[in-house]
Order: structure tokens, then sequence, then C-alpha cells
């Protein structure tokens, strides 16, 4: 399963947050309103107990590292997030 999240609005940084507002704002009106947020922590232990066994998940910095490189130093530790998460082939059932 691959999938985008933000960590939770009143956990970012002060900075970020008229950018996240301004954002927000931009794809409700677009009819893709963000409703739900999550703690990496929580939303991982979640995916663990439900059998999803490998979790990559990139926040911010791994991100700007991978893309951004130049921009590294001055990425946020909170933001935006790509998860990929994985369980072993035997778990997967067809959902009748």
């Amino acid at each position: 399963m691959v999938f985008d999240y933000g960590d939770p609005p009143d956990t970012l940084p002060e900075e970020l947050c008229a950018g996240y507002a301004r954002r927000a704002e931009h794809v409700q009106s677009l009819g893709e309103a963000w409703i739900t947020h999550f703690e990496p922590q929580q939303l991982h232990a979640g995916l663990r107990q439900i059998g999803f066994l490998t979790i990559d998940d990139y926040g911010p910095r791994r991100i700007a590292a991978g893309f951004f490189p130049s921009r590294l130093s001055s990425a946020p530790e909170r933001g935006g997030h790509v998860l990929i998460a994985a369980s072993p082939a035997k778990a997967w059932q067809p959902v009748v």
C-alpha cells in the first residue's frame, strides 16, 4: 500500500502553518479536503497491528534528501509524508 499523509497541523512549526492553511484551502476548493492527519508513530503502530510488517515512511527531510538535496538543511522535520507499507504475501486475502 502506498499513500501520502500529513502531520497534524497543530504540530507544525509556526512558519509552516500559513502555507499549510493556503494549501488546505486550495485543495478544498478542488473538492479534495484534507480531513485526516496522522502522528507517524501511531500510524505505524496501527499498520503493524493489522498486519503490515514493512513500513517505509518518507517524511519531509527524507523527501528533501532525495529530490532537493541542496535544500536539506532548511527542510522541516514535520509536514507531508509518503508511506509504503507491505505485508507478507501469505497475509493478503482477496476482498469479496
